[in-house]
């Protein structure tokens, strides 16, 4: 759907990095990860990120390096791609990240890592889950996170295009709804998005996105 698909984001820098030292991990830092939809992304779509850090600890200053590797062919030696993020974290906080991502085919996982300086003191892989698809996504905010799948049928190779998203997940650039064809919101009682949400929204409406808001939602 866009043509433009290799875009330096604001949300992370690209990087290639080499660091040494032990792994720390911190117990007082918990992480929750969202990657694109359900777990699943669309091969060769920008997808977005969502990152949730709790900090019961001290401050935690640093940067968020996430990574992983591609390798468009077997004779060659696989790429090793990173995005970089400045990350500060005070006591007893809990912050929000988001970043959006081009994964292509042959990446089975990204690796999360917080740096303080010299050191890693977090660790986490999130497996991934790739969808090979001719068409869009369905992408529908409910209550119930059910309810659409009967949309399923319609799809030429009779595969899964339906998913759920949760409403603060939503992405906060127009270029992670780079693999949706529809967006669905219905029994909402509120559209409380952020900002930067309404705005993505709104740009990837402007160059052909379709929304479509049901009449079950008080708006």
């Amino acid at each position: 759907m866009f043509k433009k698909r290799r875009i330096l984001l604001s949300g992370g820098i690209i990087l290639i990095l080499l660091f040494s030292g032990g792994i720390k991990v911190f117990s007082s830092i918990g992480v929750q990860v969202d990657l694109g939809f359900e777990g699943y992304y669309p091969v060769d779509k920008w997808v977005p990120l969502h990152i949730l850090f709790t900090n019961e600890g001290p401050l935690v200053k640093g940067n968020l390096l996430v990574k992983w590797k591609k390798n468009k062919s077997l004779s060659l030696k696989p790429t090793e791609v990173s995005y970089l993020i400045p990350l500060s974290l005070p006591p007893s906080s809990k912050k929000l990240y988001t970043t959006t991502l081009l994964l292509e085919s042959g990446v089975s996982s990204l690796q999360l890592l917080l740096l303080e300086e010299d050191r890693i003191i977090f660790k986490k892989e999130i497996p991934l889950k790739p969808l090979y698809m001719k068409e869009g996504l369905i992408l529908v905010v409910n209550k119930k996170g059910s309810g659409f799948d009967f949309l399923n049928q319609f799809s030429d190779e009779k595969k899964r295009r339906v998913f759920y998203i949760k409403m603060e997940n939503l992405p906060r650039q127009w270029i992670g709804y780079d693999g949706v064809d529809v967006l669905i919101i219905d029994e909402v009682s509120s559209l409380n998005l952020e900002d930067t949400q309404k705005e993505a929204l709104k740009r990837w409406l402007s160059v052909g996105g379709t929304l479509i808001i049901t009449a079950r939602g008080d708006y």
